[in-house]
């Protein structure tokens, strides 16, 4: 009877402490702490710096498939490059500024739905973020600093009453480094990662779920050199290695798991640059090569997957007046669409 008792008295927390599991995995793996950036199209093609620059005011997409179906997409763009309306079809995307810099607001309109969320600043860092579905509050984002503007804390609250509560928090010494980063799921500690650098970042005490975190370079006699870093990503550590010139210009990439297992490798030579995924298991999933210009532009790109690498989707894509002008999208070397971008500029001085 004693021990029914204590089965009952210790399954809720047990169900819990699954349940916090399950949080912090689906936590990591969907990446919740959102970033204020700029849209993907911009910030790949056309620079922040580059927008403002040229006083950039709209850029309007058009793509017509290969059955001549047409589709619209419309940017518009304030003083500073920042944007401010994107629409497509029924969906419009409104962004409204503090000082035509700092973002206050996002709000995605829908046939159906309203997405707002809110951003607040203190002293020019970011300190908390509101979402709303509806009018109604479904998550919140609180972020806090050390006196020399570090970010020591990460709060995410969600689910229903925002009743659940995900933190992470870091620790740095006298010198401004990181040396300690700790994930709770509801006051239960779920993961600590320590910065201490041993030769690649070994794991180092694995029964207290303690990670080493390397942060490493590997000079050569050549002047080139390897950055070496690890992260936690989708409940996973993982090895980052950097590759740079020896004039510090990125050559390249590799990602692998558990320090043996390579996941992701991206090489760059001689203006063809290309990049190849891999399964947890290191096998070959797909990859993409890419072509660049003498100013960095991609001129083309093309995509393979399976096992015999196979060609799925390329691009041909060609620029006036270092905008991109037309893309070109094929599958299998068959066309599958033409995009055209035209864009208008302000006037004033």
């Amino acid at each position: 009877m004693k021990i029914f008792l204590l089965l009952l008295l210790l399954l809720p927390f047990a169900a819990m402490t699954q349940n916090n599991k399950r949080i912090y995995r689906g936590i990591q793996f969907n990446g919740k702490f959102p970033s204020i950036h700029e849209d993907y199209f911009m910030d790949q093609y056309i620079s922040l710096e580059k927008r403002r620059e040229e006083k950039l005011d709209s850029v309007v997409i058009m793509m017509e498939n290969k059955r001549g179906k047409q589709t619209k997409r419309t940017i518009t763009f304030n003083r500073l490059g920042h944007i401010l309306t994107t629409e497509y079809g029924r969906m419009k995307v409104t962004c409204t500024y503090q000082d035509d810099s700092l973002l206050v607001m996002k709000r995605t309109t829908t046939k159906k739905n309203v997405t707002e969320r809110t951003y607040e600043y203190e002293n020019g860092k970011l300190v908390r973020i509101k979402r709303r579905d509806n009018k109604k509050e479904i998550a919140r984002y609180v972020y806090k600093y050390n006196k020399n503007g570090d970010k020591t804390e990460s709060h995410y609250y969600f689910g229903r009453a925002l009743k659940n509560h995900f933190v992470m928090r870091n620790e740095y010494n006298d010198k401004e480094e990181l040396m300690k980063t700790t994930y709770f799921v509801n006051d239960e500690l779920m993961k600590t990662l320590t910065y201490t650098c041993d030769d690649r970042g070994k794991e180092t005490n694995k029964k207290e779920e303690k990670i080493g975190v390397c942060q490493y370079k590997e000079e050569s006699n050549d002047g080139s050199y390897i950055k070496y870093e690890r992260r936690l990503i989708q409940d996973k550590v993982y090895l980052y290695e950097k590759h740079y010139a020896k004039d510090s210009s990125f050559i390249g990439s590799k990602r692998w798991l558990n320090d043996t297992i390579l996941v992701f490798e991206y090489a760059l030579k001689e203006g063809i640059g290309e990049s190849n995924y891999y399964s947890s298991k290191g096998k070959y999933m797909n990859g993409w090569v890419y072509k660049y210009d003498d100013n960095k532009r991609i001129l083309s790109r093309t995509s393979y997957t399976g096992k015999k690498k196979k060609q799925r989707i390329s691009e041909k894509l060609s620029y006036e007046k270092d905008f991109l002008s037309t893309k070109q999208r094929f599958f299998k070397g068959r066309r599958l669409a033409d995009i055209k971008y035209k864009y208008t500029f302000r006037q004033d001085s």
